[in-house]
Parts: structure tokens; sequence; C-alpha cells
């Protein structure tokens, strides 16, 4: 029996606000697609779609762990987390500053109140 391979690739860019204000963001974003239709073809894939959002890093409290460096928003500073973009949580971690270190949930020591454990 035949089944469909669904394969769902992430990946993160860090932009300023000149970036974000010009249209030097759509030239990389249409190399990169072009990249990826050339690279899925050559491994049997077939390329769907693209989409793209941004998260204020202020506005959202994102730093990166200071022990393994995933995304986070720090829940001290910003208790309501990534409420209303919760499509991004895959990639986002929760995290908190813990002795002076700002730490993902993943790295966070277990019985934080914001570890995953």
């Amino acid at each position: 029996m035949k089944k469909l391979a669904i394969t769902k690739i992430l990946c993160t860019s860090e932009v300023s606000q000149a970036e974000f204000e010009s249209d030097v963001l759509d030239d990389r974003y249409e190399a990169l697609r072009e990249d990826l239709v050339a690279l899925l073809d050559k491994h049997g894939f077939e390329y769907q779609s693209a989409e793209t959002s941004f998260l204020g890093f202020s506005k959202y409290s994102l730093v990166r762990c200071q022990q393994c460096g995933n995304y986070m928003t720090d829940r001290h500073e910003n208790p309501a987390g990534l409420e209303g973009v919760s499509e991004h949580e895959e990639l986002v971690y929760q995290g908190a500053t813990h002795e002076g270190n700002q730490l993902c949930e993943m790295c966070l020591p277990e019985g934080h109140r914001w570890a995953l454990a």
C-alpha cells in the first residue's frame, strides 16, 4: 500500500528591522525556495509550500538558551509566553532565568516551574 510521506522542515533567521522593512528578504526567500526545490527534487521529494512569520524579540522576550542554544521565551519576563502564536511552540521553547542563566524548559532543573520534567 502506498503512503504519502510528509516532511516538515523548520528553519530560522534573525533579521534586522531594516531588512524586515526592505525587499532584501523577498530576494533571500525566493533564492532559498529555488535552492530547496532543487535539493528536494534531487532526493525524490516534491516542494509543496513555505510560510514565514516574524516574532519580535522584545515583544515575546525571546532569547537563546545559554546551555543548549534553543530559542526560548523567558516566562519571568513574559508570563503569557507565546499566547496567540502557538504554532511556534515546537521551535521556541518555554524558559526562565535560573541562577542568573537563561535556560529553556529542556535545560531547567527538574522541578522548576517552567522545566519540562
